[in-house]
């Protein structure tokens, strides 16, 4: 019983073929070609399951072809049955549809064995209300004759558009032919299940040739298609503050077993959350939906979305849910949803800094302030009734408006490099990509002059709104000499003056004064005289108590371990 391959080809042996073959179960290859050997093929050889080859061309094999054969469609690779004249019957279907599936190869004379003359080929399944697609290839013929094709498909289908064939209505068969000529043919009609059409779609068919009629091949039943889709979403962060941004990964599986068609994800966005980007086929602001399209079984497809907390989104948990739809019907739609959740940070304190003040047109004043959270992010989105003005603890009215880059308001901005050799060159290139990036972001008639310093005070850019100018002066600063920190903020402050509009110093140092007349109280002191607040931006191995100090009591915010990239968010 553990044979695996019996090889007896080219012998004169003669006889039957021995039923008792059967018993080798766990035979793979059983070659008995080119012998002598007569009779019926035993219907026991069914019963070799494992046989992925059976070769029994050119013998004297007699008696129809054994239904029990089909017994073999699991592994069977190859059935000779060629060149045994008396050998009749019909190759059993099952090998047939395993030979449509080109897992199977079947060798036999058509003029005795009736095998595959046409093969009806079918979707996978079935969509109710949608059309699909019938097909039948029909193979060569040997010589000429009459041949004709009827598919009968499910008595509440649809059909349409019959290609080389009529529908007739009263029997609810398509009919193909009669032809007259041998050659093949790829026959086509369309058909519709009923929207509320269920279970399996049964087809029965027949091929004429010269009056004798055979089975269609290929599958006579057709089950409805299902796919189970699994949607899952991640959020990058655990907790997230206003104003700070995080992405969503938003991910579908296909586990079958069919194909899905018409996969859509669709994200509601909460009210505290804005879109920034999304994936490519991803549409729509407040509610994003990505297209999939048909997405096969075993297949995954994700997509990301970048999204920003609103300034004065509430503390407390965002729960966001995202679903999935498809036009195939899902079995398990338990699945079809996934909530990520994102607990927002409760603001523990605000800070307000007085940038700037105009007394120009006393008694009517104005001031510029700066809100920003404990992580130091500007808080926008402020109304009026989040602030109040008092005189000598006396209210006073007032109106609020907000000011950004690129209104009414022009700007007129100082940046002020060092250039001293306490930074490196890495820090230089740094400081010139955010100033250059800071000068990008200017709106068409802001105005910016560019400073540098080390032991000496240098403009080199008075106020213009030449982009280019302001730019290729930042790039002409080489590193050179000492620190002269409070002078460089002392002339730049004066120099603000003579500009009209919002003022402001842009400071990018570390913060290491070693060479200035004056003392770090005068240079803050003539920032406040000349109503300009400092922003200082600190690099290299910067000393965060003279940058804090020099922001915070000129009006003014300080930035810490910056480079190009965080300074432009």
């Amino acid at each position: 019983t553990n044979l695996q391959r019996l090889w007896l080809e080219d012998n004169q042996l003669t006889g039957p073929i021995p039923a008792e073959l059967s018993q080798l179960t766990n035979l793979q290859w059983l070659w008995l070609s080119n012998n002598q050997l007569g009779g019926p093929i035993p219907p026991e050889l069914g019963e070799l399951t494992n046989a992925t080859q059976i070769d029994l061309e050119r013998n004297n094999l007699s008696g129809p072809v054994p239904m029990e054969l089909g017994n073999l469609d699991t592994n069977l690779e190859f059935l000779g049955l060629a060149q045994n004249p008396s050998l009749t019957g019909t190759i059993p279907q099952s090998l047939l549809d395993r030979q449509a599936q080109g897992l199977l190869t079947i060798t036999f004379d058509g003029t005795s064995v009736i095998g595959c003359e046409a093969q009806r080929v079918l979707p996978e399944g079935y969509i109710p209300g949608l059309p699909l697609t019938v097909t039948i290839q029909t193979q060569p013929e040997t010589g000429t004759g009459s041949y004709a094709i009827e598919d009968q498909p499910p008595s509440s289908w649809a059909v349409s558009n019959v290609q080389g064939g009529v529908f007739d209505s009263g029997t609810g068969t398509v009919k193909f032919g009669p032809y007259f000529d041998a050659n093949s043919r790829t026959l086509q009609y369309d058909l519709t299940p009923p929207a509320n059409a269920s279970g399996t779609g049964v087809f029965s068919g027949t091929y004429s040739k010269d009056g004798v009629s055979t089975g269609l091949c290929g599958p006579s039943t057709l089950e409805p298609s299902r796919s189970d889709l699994v949607v899952s979403k991640v959020a990058s962060v655990a907790t997230a503050a206003p104003g700070e941004q995080f992405s969503y990964t938003l991910t579908v599986s296909n586990n079958g077993p069919n194909t899905a068609q018409g996969v859509v994800l669709t994200d509601t966005l909460p009210g505290d959350l804005a879109l920034l980007s999304a994936s490519a086929d991803c549409t729509g602001l407040s509610v994003v939906e990505c297209s999939v399209g048909d997405l096969t079984p075993g297949a995954v497809a994700s997509f990301t979305l970048e999204v920003e907390v609103s300034d004065t989104a509430p503390a407390g948990a965002i729960d966001n849910t995202v679903s999935v739809s498809a036009i195939t019907p899902d079995p398990n739609p338990s699945n079809d949803t996934s909530t990520a959740t994102v607990e927002i940070e409760k603001l523990s304190a605000l800070n307000l800094v007085i940038n700037q003040i105009d007394a120009s047109s006393c008694p009517d004043m104005s001031a510029l302030v700066t809100v920003t959270d404990q992580f130091g992010q500007s808080l926008g989105g402020l109304t009026g009734s989040n602030f109040t003005l008092a005189e000598d603890g006396q209210s006073l009215p007032f109106s609020l408006s907000t000011v950004s880059t690129g209104s009414s308001s022009r700007l007129a901005v100082s940046i002020v490099i060092d250039r001293s050799t306490s930074l490196s060159n890495a820090d230089l290139m740094n400081m010139q990509s955010a100033a250059n990036d800071f000068i990008g972001l200017l709106a068409n008639d802001d105005e910016v002059a560019i400073w540098q310093f080390n032991g000496n005070i240098d403009r080199l850019q008075d106020f213009t709104t030449d982009k280019a100018l302001a730019s290729g002066a930042v790039n002409s600063i080489t590193l050179q000499g000492s620190t002269a920190i409070y002078d460089a903020v002392a002339d730049a402050a004066a120099y603000s003056q003579t500009a009209t509009g919002r003022k402001a110093i842009v400071l990018f140092t570390d913060g290491r004064d070693n060479r200035s007349s004056r003392s770090k109280a005068q240079a803050i002191d003539a920032a406040i005289a000349a109503g300009t607040p400092v922003f200082t931006i600190g690099f290299g191995n910067a000393d965060p108590n003279v940058l804090d100090s020099i922001a915070t009591q000129s009006g003014g915010l300080a930035f810490q371990d910056a480079t190009s990239a965080n300074l432009g968010a």
